[in-house]
Parts: structure tokens; sequence; C-alpha cells
């Protein structure tokens, strides 16, 4: 059936976990409200403090998936999914990026380049004025070394031309993307602890 959560609007797409189904609403706390897919019964919340700033996104791991919140500026929360008979959404750690309120421009991108074996990161792309944007890959903190306080390591950073309008894509090894002033972005990783690198010229910004 229809769940309401206290006439709140939906936020963005939700995303269907297994037997769950997590609904990001409008509001100004960020509240992820969880519910049975199969009953529609509600499960329960859990809040950002802040509005969100972009969808919702699964991240498929071995073991225990995830969820990844971005709230409108600084930061983005890594939640585990945890199923069965009490299930629940727990935080994992928190990802201090520094974005600006409003600033990011697509969903973000969770990868593991070569697999589930190597450390996972964050693509994060934000507006940097009128005619730019940037590229930000942040190394994922390990559960219990996070701080929401600490920023999180940069592996690479780019300025684009331009701002991209879709979602950046990957197949684990390469790294994709276009933006709405023609650049094609077209990156890899040469081993799993390395950061980006162009596979293509890179434009003169």
């Amino acid at each position: 059936g229809q769940h309401r959560h206290r006439r709140h609007r939906q936020r963005a797409r939700p995303v269907v976990a297994g037997s769950m189904v997590f609904a990001p609403l409008l509001d100004d706390a960020g509240t992820i409200a969880a519910i049975d897919l199969g009953s529609g019964e509600f499960l329960g919340s859990i809040a950002l403090q802040q509005p969100h700033g972009a969808n919702l996104q699964f991240v498929p791991q071995a073991g225990t998936p995830s969820l990844l919140a971005t709230g409108l500026a600084r930061q983005a929360y890594l939640f585990r999914i945890v199923q069965g008979e009490s299930p629940s959404l727990d935080f994992a750690c928190g990802i201090v990026t520094g974005h600006a309120a409003s600033s990011v421009l697509v969903d973000p991108l969770i990868v593991s380049p070569f697999g589930g074996n190597s450390s996972p990161r964050m693509i994060l792309a934000t507006a940097s004025g009128a005619g730019a944007s940037r590229l930000t890959e942040f190394a994922i903190p390990s559960e219990g070394n996070s701080s929401l306080d600490s920023p999180a390591p940069k592996l690479v950073e780019k300025t684009l031309i331009g701002w991209p309008w879709y979602p950046f894509t990957s197949d684990g090894e390469r790294l994709a993307f276009t933006t709405d002033s023609g650049m094609v972005g077209w990156y890899g990783w040469k081993s799993p602890g390395d950061g980006l690198f162009p596979l293509l010229p890179e434009p003169v910004t």
C-alpha cells in the first residue's frame, strides 16, 4: 500500500534493497524512511540532520550492502543495510567532502577499482562557477576510522569544462562522462591503490 510519513513529500527516487525500500523525504532533517516492501509497514527512519543533496545510491558489497546518502552541503554518509528478522539502517561512516550547499551536480558514484578487494572511492562532481565544475575522488574511510570533523582524503581533484548533466559511469577499471560544454572525460585506474588518470588528453582549463 501507499505509505505516508508525516505528510512530507518524497525528495527523490526510492531505493529498493532486498525486502526493504528506502525513501528520502523532502524535509529539513534529510529523513530516510524505511518501509517493508511486501506489507508496506513503516520500519523506522534515520535523519542526516540536513536536507538531501542528491539521490540515494545503493552500493552492492560482499557481505552487507550499503546505502549512500549525500547531504546538501559538506558531507555524505554511508549506512549498512541490515536485513533479516530485525531489519535496520546502521551508520557505517561519514565522508566529509566540504562541498558547498546545493553544489552537487549529478549523483555521486561509489566504485572499488578492479573489484571488491580494493578500497572503495566516492566520485563527486560539484559546480565551480558558471562554466566549470570539479571532479573529486575521495577515499572512503573504513568503519570506525571516520569522523564528521575530519575531511576525507582526496585522491584526485580535477577541473572540468562545463557541467556534467548525467551521472558518471564506470566498469571498475574506467570512468566516463560528458559535460554540457562538450568535454568527454575518459579516465582509468592503473592499479587498485591508484587515483584516476586520464586516458585521453585533457583539455586546458
